[in-house]
Order: C-alpha cells, then structure tokens, then sequence
C-alpha cells in the first residue's frame, strides 16, 4: 500500500507482490552423448491463474541471449515451460547455459505535476 501527496492531489495505490518465480532446469535422462538428440528443459512455477504466463529466456553463461534451437513455451496451470534442444550435440555445445523466468503483470506511472494515474 502506498500513499503519496503530488501537490494538487493525493493518490493512493494497492499493490499485490508475487512470489519469485521458481526457476529449475533438467536435461534428458541418461548421459548426453556427441552427435545424439539432447534437451535441457527449463520449467517456470509462478502463482497460478496468472494473466500474462513468465518469460522464458535461455542465455550463455555471459547472460547473452540465444536466438536458436528453442521450442516455443507451453503452460500448464502454474508451470511454464521452455527446451532447449541440440538435435546433434557437439563438443562447441558442452559449455553452461542459463535459463531466466520472468514475469511483468503491469506498469503503473503517476505524473508527479497532474496527479493523474495512467
């Protein structure tokens, strides 16, 4: 709950804190092998009956995004889902990556010299 005074009106505002999104990520089971399939799946657990279900960003170790090799999410009640899929892993695939759940359920700005929400 927050209060506040912009001079002309005095504004008052609710808001709800989520709970950190749960990040876990497994790979396929058994031992990943060269020039063989293998997955790593990175699973999101937010509150459930969220409007707008978590982002799922897979990164290398340096937080630089990927851009390839990646199923599209599914959600499923309050887990979301994103795999990262090597379709023949290589050694230059045998390095840490990172997976990111975030979630944004909205922005509220105030103008400080109209006292109007927006």
């Amino acid at each position: 709950f927050v209060q506040g005074n912009t001079g002309l009106r005095e504004y008052e505002l609710l808001v709800d804190a989520l709970p950190i999104p749960v990040v876990t990520f497994s790979g396929t089971p058994g031992n990943a092998m060269l020039n063989q399939m293998y997955t790593l799946t990175c699973s999101v657990e937010v509150v459930e009956g969220l409007a707008v279900p978590p982002v799922i960003t897979w990164m290398n170790a340096d937080n630089t995004p990927l851009t390839g090799n990646m199923e599209g999410q599914e959600t499923n009640g309050a887990i979301t889902t994103r795999d990262l899929v090597f379709s023949s892993l290589s050694e230059a695939d045998l390095r840490e990556y990172v997976c990111e759940g975030c979630v944004t359920i909205s922005k509220v700005f105030i103008d400080e010299h109209c006292g109007q929400t927006r």
